[in-house]
């Protein structure tokens, strides 16, 4: 009986031969020995599979798998880009891992259950695939050789069903603002953000001033500010479709910069409370340095939200399951850089802050003097001014205070915003 079974086995594997030429055939064992579920499976058993396979071509914009929906057939990618598109648990859409050139098998862990697809599949450009119906891949498993060599697969190459966010650069998506969060996030945070701000500000003038003046503006500004970041942020991702405009990167570019634009003047205010070395009212003196405050408040907000989300969602959940110290962990990656990038501007505005009747220049030469000092002796004296401003831009003095308060403020902001959210 086995020995009958076995002949016709054959005779199937060179009646599906017959039907496809060599190159085809071998094309088509190539993408299966691909698939998790066959990289074990012998010859005899998958020219049957290759001969019923069916080739398909999707055009630009086709929606090969759609999220939700049941798997019914395995996808094997033989030319072509695709993108694969998730939205969360909390209705945030995600950018998938893309596929390296050797995982472009799409369903195949799925499909014998016809269970739901993880993800949805979108055709970046034309794109040429083998199609395998889930059907054919059922009525194979009543052998019971094949189940043990699918069994054998599986344990030497496991697919991971969960796939890694990617999602690019200005790209994220904002969650649904929990206010309460963000407000009690912004008071804890108030009184750390003041400490260093005095420690910078006496870095910068050598004069000693209090580390927590006027609290009671500094912590009601301070939660006004932050909430307006993330709630301008959500209104103008919801208001305004960057991908419906002609120039789309453009107009991400342009909407992650409105929240720091728009709430420059109340970061103006809090900055008016540290600059004790000047005598004006704070309702006069909230507006010198805006020009560069400006510059730091864009950096400070793409830093808080995107920069924060896009490295967080690159910390693998296996690694770190809570979702507040993932927040907190890429809040710190994204603080480094936003400190650093910010730290000029930032000590520009604070100079012009305190002293108010000196032009940019004069202040950015004071600035770039203090960096003389750090220079090698065997730089020649007429290219000392050049080399001390090119190094107070690259290395500026007081950049580890800068970057340690920007990194405490997006943990601290961003972790417990997601903690008690």
């Amino acid at each position: 009986m086995a020995q009958q079974i076995q002949q016709q086995q054959q005779q199937e594997n060179r009646q599906q031969q017959q039907q496809l030429t060599p190159q085809e055939l071998q094309l088509r064992l190539k993408y299966l020995r691909k698939c998790a579920l066959f990289t074990q499976c012998s010859d005899d058993f998958l020219v049957p599979l290759a001969g019923k396979m069916t080739e398909r071509i999707f055009k630009q914009g086709d929606v090969v798998l759609a999220q939700g929906l049941p798997h019914r057939n395995i996808y094997f990618l033989v030319e072509g880009e695709v993108l694969r598109l998730r939205i969360d648990n909390e209705g945030v859409v995600r950018w998938m891992e893309p596929p390296s050139k050797d995982e472009r098998v799409f369903g195949a862990l799925h499909v014998l259950s016809a269970n739901p697809a993880l993800a949805t599949l979108h055709c970046e450009t034309t794109v040429r695939a083998f199609e395998l119906s889930g059907e054919t891949v059922r009525d194979a498993f009543t052998n019971a050789e094949f189940s043990r060599q699918v069994a054998r697969s599986l344990c030497t190459d496991i697919l991971q069903s969960a796939g890694k966010y990617r999602t690019p650069m200005l790209e994220q998506h904002s969650r649904k603002i929990n206010f309460l969060a963000t407000t009690v996030a912004a008071a804890i945070e108030s009184f750390y953000r003041s400490a260093l701000n005095s420690l910078l500000n006496r870095r910068l003038t050598g004069t000693k001033g209090p580390l927590f003046p006027d609290m009671h503006i500094q912590i009601v500004t301070r939660m006004v500010y932050i909430n307006g970041l993330k709630g301008m942020r959500r209104y103008f991702e919801t208001h305004y479709d960057a991908d419906t405009h002609h120039h789309p990167a453009t107009t991400r570019f342009l909407l992650a910069c409105a929240p720091g634009l728009v709430m420059c003047p109340v970061s103006s205010v809090l900055e008016a409370t540290n600059a004790h070395l000047n005598p004006e009212p704070v309702h006069i003196k909230w507006i010198r340095g805006y020009l560069p405050r400006c510059v730091r408040e864009v950096i400070f907000a793409v830093g808080l939200n995107q920069m924060s989300d896009y490295w967080s969602e690159r910390i693998p959940e296996k690694m770190v399951p809570s979702s507040a110290l993932r927040a907190a962990g890429g809040s710190l990656l994204a603080g480094v850089v936003s400190g650093y990038l910010s730290h000029v501007p930032h000590n520009l505005a604070t100079m012009k802050l305190m002293s108010p009747t000196r032009s940019y220049g004069q202040l950015f030469r004071e600035f770039a003097a203090r960096s003389e000092t750090r220079l090698p002796a065997a730089v020649p004296v007429a290219a000392r001014p050049f080399a001390a401003s090119l190094l107070s831009v690259l290395a500026p003095v007081g950049v580890h205070i800068r970057t340690t308060q920007i990194v405490g403020s997006f943990a601290l902001l961003n972790g417990f915003i997601a903690a008690l959210s």
